[in-house]
């Protein structure tokens, strides 16, 4: 059966009915799956995204909050939208959050994107509360392809992990790999995994490398698995890949967003008051179509901090198919979140290598949003010439309302700096 996306998106919409199960019924959803399914199969593992267009970062089940950023920046396909993986997980609305995404992916396949994040892999949203709440919420326990929490991994597997904006700006969930030496790599990345294969390669990469500042190349991650890059990594790759920038998420980070040393490359987390437990705000950027970058923020609202989720008694990943290939202001200083690092970082932790010992809190989605605006981060002139995202970066801030995608004068703000 087919879905009536369009009277599954009125539901959605209708902010006083909040039970999933009335919302969409679990045939409707199972349908809703095959048919994102095909869509992704239709677009490549690079997907390249033409300008402009709204760069989101993790989103967490935060379903309100994912709501606030389309009520404040405009809704699908007046606004075109990028999203850089991690829709579930942590969050207590998952289901409503990935239906509304999978929903716009089908009805605007050409002007809303979604990548594949390490959450959108079944040995981790076995862990962290995604298949928890499709038993609870749907009465479905199964753990296997059979089941709704199976079938989701599936449509998981068939989700591009990298985006190519204006040929300049490569995006991802995690970060750069040691073995990335050609965008067409990327384009060539095999689907159907449902986990990355051999828990190792460009694919582990893109899902979970962070940057971080304090080193030289590549050293193993704290997370226990992919690495940490340095500055001289960012620098060498952007050079090799011939892009300007690096966008990706993964990391919370206390502002929302973060520009690295480099300023070439930027991280994005869009789920403000992460997991109810910390006060850090979210953020999306923009990208004109002249490649210059704005940064809207979603401050915090009141810190809640939900009662905790025992952990599952068992973590088991999906096992491939049969035939199936096992993916400032003055200037800002990147803080880089590191879950075990020891140094210069406020930001919360966020996660590491799932093992079946690890747990999430759910998090209550908040209702009340602002938003702000800053830095040029890139230019491009009419004969496609960029500037180096080094020559520009004077950051602004302004508040908006909620309509959607309006924005306030500019105003200077002050620096903010992170103190361990």
């Amino acid at each position: 059966m087919d879905v009536d996306v369009d009277a599954l998106l009125l539901r959605l919409h209708d902010r006083r009915n909040v039970n999933i199960v009335e919302t969409v019924p679990a045939d409707e959803m199972l349908a809703l799956l095959r048919m994102a399914q095909i869509v992704f199969q239709t677009q490549p593992m690079l997907v390249e995204v033409q300008p402009p267009v709204i760069i989101c970062g993790d989103i967490h089940g935060q379903y309100s909050d994912l709501l606030r950023i389309f009520d404040t920046l405009g809704y699908p396909p007046a606004t075109s939208y990028l999203f850089l993986g991690d829709y579930v997980d942590r969050g207590s609305h998952n289901l409503e959050t990935i239906a509304l995404l999978f929903c716009y992916k089908i009805k605007y396949p050409r002007n809303f994107y979604l990548l594949r994040g390490n959450h959108e892999t079944s040995v981790t949203n076995a862990i962290y509360g995604f298949r928890q709440e499709i038993a609870r919420r749907y009465g479905d326990p199964r753990n296997d392809l059979n089941g709704m929490w199976g079938i989701f991994n599936i449509a998981f597997s068939q989700m591009p992990i990298a985006g190519l904006v204006g040929g300049r700006i490569l995006c991802m969930h995690g970060g750069l790999s040691p073995d990335l030496t050609s965008l067409d790599q990327l384009r060539q990345i095999p689907r159907g995994w449902y986990d990355p294969p051999n828990n190792r390669g460009i694919t582990m990469d893109l899902l979970w490398a962070d940057p971080d500042p304090r080193i030289k190349g590549w050293q193993t991650s704290p997370r226990g698995c992919s690495y940490l890059f340095g500055d001289d990594v960012i620098l060498q790759l952007t050079a090799l890949l011939d892009i300007d920038m690096v966008v990706r998420a993964h990391q919370v980070v206390q502002d929302g967003y973060e520009i690295n040393g480099t300023q070439k490359l930027v991280t994005i987390f869009s789920a403000p008051n992460y997991a109810g437990q910390f006060d850090n705000a979210g953020a999306v950027m923009m990208v004109e179509a002249s490649l210059r970058c704005m940064f809207f923020q979603f401050p915090p609202t009141k810190k809640v901090t939900p009662p905790p989720v025992a952990p599952p008694p068992n973590a088991t990943p999906l096992k491939p198919q049969n035939g199936s290939k096992p993916s400032p202001e003055k200037e800002l200083k990147a803080k880089e979140e590191k879950p075990t690092s020891p140094e210069k970082s406020t930001s919360p932790k966020k996660d590491e290598k799932p093992s079946p010992d690890k747990s999430a809190s759910p998090e209550k989605p908040k209702d009340e949003a602002k938003e702000k605006t800053a830095s040029d981060v890139s230019t491009q002139d009419s004969v496609g010439k960029t500037q180096s995202t080094s020559e520009k970066l004077a950051a602004n801030t302004s508040t908006a309302s909620n309509s959607s995608g309006s924005d306030s004068s500019v105003t200077k703000k002050k620096e903010k700096k992170d103190k361990k």
